[in-house]
């Protein structure tokens, strides 16, 4: 009930500032729900107020439900106060899986250190001031208090449709005692697509009844894991709710692969003296040679563009760009994205020795 006037105007201006950003945003701005086979996924929208450096502010989230209804993805479109950190991309990191690989994207870490596939992510000596201001930011949106407030932050660099990040589930033997939920702040042009599945175990497999009430048919869970696949725009997501991280899985697949792969296989023959054939691995034997030719092509898009115009890519005789609209294909694979993902870890020293004992076992 309403006390006073002066709230009921604040109310007022609220929604007419809610409805304003709705009228802002067009379709392509929202959450693109490419799949959906779940019968019991529910999406939702709603008007949200958060206060904010003392300022009243107001938002739209989309809410989209997990089969176990405790657990939620959430996504908000930036607004003009969140200043958006300035792009810097990290570097390629190793993993280990009996022998080292490098991670198909660059990488920082900020605040506490991560440790991921046997590693210790490196961490930056300071966190800049921007990405402190997505922790309070995050804080006041999400009504966290301080014993939730993230401590953390992923910088995942996203340059080209070439780098992606492969299915997997958080260790959430990281996350603090209180606060499992993840928050990803999201910026860029590219609009990259999440797939989110039950989570499955060694060779797909479920485990648990409860797990396999989720799949889309429990009769046949190991084929029916995917749940959404969603065309995320710039703007914050999370993945919301007790035990997420132990329900389901999420990946950011490449984009345009076909493309990609069937530029590589011209590309040597119309570029002999400058395309990068034989890449030399890294200093842990990792190979990085598709990334180091994803890079070029990116780097020498105008000659890409030319020979696609020339027919250069054709396929049997099909050109791979048959028009103007096929031809921005190209341009869509070359926009880079950055998300800022941030958690609130325990700072437990033995979270820390697990990781390392654990690569110290792999690396010997």
């Amino acid at each position: 009930m309403l006390q006073t006037a002066q709230e009921a105007t604040a109310i007022d201006a609220g929604f007419t500032q809610t409805l304003n950003l709705l009228n802002k945003l067009k379709e392509s701005d929202f959450p693109q729900i490419e799949a959906s086979h779940h019968p019991r996924l529910a999406v939702e929208c709603h008007a949200i107020s958060f206060n904010s450096a003392s300022i009243q502010r107001y938002n739209i989230a989309v809410r989209i439900r997990m089969p176990c209804t405790e657990n939620s993805l959430v996504w908000m479109p930036w607004l003009p106060h969140q200043t958006q950190p300035t792009r810097s991309p990290g570097e390629y990191q190793h993993a280990n899986f009996g022998r080292y690989v490098l991670m198909p994207r660059r990488s920082k870490c900020y605040g506490v250190p991560y440790h991921f596939s046997a590693q210790i992510h490196p961490l930056e000596p300071t966190t800049p001031v921007q990405i402190s201001a997505l922790y309070k930011e995050t804080s006041a949106i999400f009504d966290l208090d301080a014993e939730r407030v993230p401590n953390m932050c992923l910088e995942n660099d996203y340059d080209c449709g070439r780098h992606y990040m492969s299915e997997h589930s958080d260790d959430d033997r990281q996350f603090g005692a209180l606060q499992q939920d993840v928050y990803s702040w999201v910026t860029g042009a590219a609009s990259r697509v999440g797939v989110f599945r039950v989570r499955s175990v060694g060779n797909k497999r479920l485990a648990g009844e409860e797990l396999a009430s989720f799949c889309c048919d429990p009769s046949n869970p190991v084929g029916t894991r995917e749940l959404v696949a969603i065309g995320f725009p710039a703007g914050v997501y999370a993945m919301v709710g007790p035990n997420f991280q132990k329900r389901y899985s999420h990946e950011f697949p490449q984009a345009k692969e076909r493309l990609f792969k069937r530029i590589l296989k011209v590309a040597p023959t119309l570029w002999k003296d400058e395309y990068p054939v034989h890449v030399a691995s890294t200093v842990k034997g990792a190979s990085q040679t598709t990334l180091v030719q994803a890079a070029w092509l990116k780097e020498n898009r105008e000659k890409v563009r030319k020979a696609a115009e020339e027919g250069r890519f054709a396929v049997r005789g099909k050109p791979l760009y048959a028009d103007q609209v096929d031809a921005s294909a190209f341009d869509d694979w070359c926009l880079g994205r950055t998300s800022y993902t941030l958690r609130r870890f325990s700072e437990m020293a033995d979270t820390v020795t697990h990781a390392k004992v654990k690569k110290r076992k792999l690396d010997d």
